[in-house]
């Protein structure tokens, strides 16, 4: 819910109008100025350490499976087994892969050493050493200090869950290490699509216009009703001031050369 209307706040203004640069932090006097309490709590939204350019993190993802399981990893809300330990479904919350360590989200999808190995490949430049309060948020704000490459491994995490929740059930597996590269040409597919999409050049806006002096302009459109075998007609004429001289709507029976058509 918003004040109405909002002091001094630009009708082009964005949400970096609510964060306090300087200290990466939500400006809590321009929040508590234009919203009221209820929307306050966008303040407790976390906001990332690293100062950039916005980017589209996921823009291709049209089913919303990849986007939803980031939110999900994100907030820690993955089936993962220390979660699931905490629901008392089960009663041992070690990988099931390496049952080294706890199955957190960060060692499922980063510090399990099956993950490592994907990793590695191209994602190499990021310390392997995490802490154990790091979170995944916390990786994901890691990984965007290199933006080019923050698809990359979303998607590469994403097929790492994915490929572990296939290990519980028992499916045929491709080998770990081409998991990396399927990732990598799914990101480049879809870069690719998106790419073509926004290179399309955008219609451009049309805008009725009046006629000359003196002049008139008719403009029309149809419509067919194939339930009644009808077609719909409307007819209307403009002179140079825009003002409506004449007009025409009505139905009549379908014409033979129309139904041909």
């Amino acid at each position: 819910m918003v004040i109405s209307p909002c002091p001094n706040l630009h009708r082009d203004a964005v949400v970096s109008t609510l964060i306090d640069a300087d200290r990466a932090a939500w400006n809590h006097q321009a929040v508590d100025a234009f919203f009221l309490p209820l929307a306050c709590k966008i303040k407790s939204i976390p906001l990332g350490s690293l100062q950039q350019a916005d980017c589209l993190s996921w823009p291709w993802d049209k089913s919303g499976k990849i986007k939803h399981f980031l939110w999900r990893a994100c907030t820690n809300a993955l089936l993962i087994k220390t979660n699931l330990l905490k629901r008392k479904i089960i009663t041992n919350a070690h990988c099931t892969i390496c049952s080294k360590e706890p199955e957190t989200i960060v060692h499922a999808l980063w510090s399990c050493e099956a993950a490592r190995v994907v990793w590695k490949k191209y994602l190499g430049w990021i310390t392997m050493g995490l802490g154990r309060d790091w979170s995944f948020f916390d990786l994901l704000d890691k990984v965007r200090s290199q933006p080019h490459m923050l698809c990359l491994f979303v998607v590469t995490a994403w097929k790492i869950w994915d490929r572990r929740n296939k290990t519980r059930v028992g499916e045929v597996l491709v080998p770990i290490v081409v998991v990396v590269d399927s990732a990598w040409a799914y990101n480049a597919d879809h870069q690719s699509i998106f790419k073509q999409k926004a290179h399309k050049p955008r219609p451009q806006n049309i805008k009725w216009k009046p006629p000359d002096e003196r002049c008139f302009k008719v403009n029309f459109d149809g419509a067919m009703f194939d339930d009644t075998n009808e077609a719909g007609i409307g007819v209307i004429v403009r002179n140079s001031h825009g003002e409506v001289i004449a007009s025409l709507s009505e139905k009549i029976q379908t014409p033979s050369l129309v139904t041909a058509l």
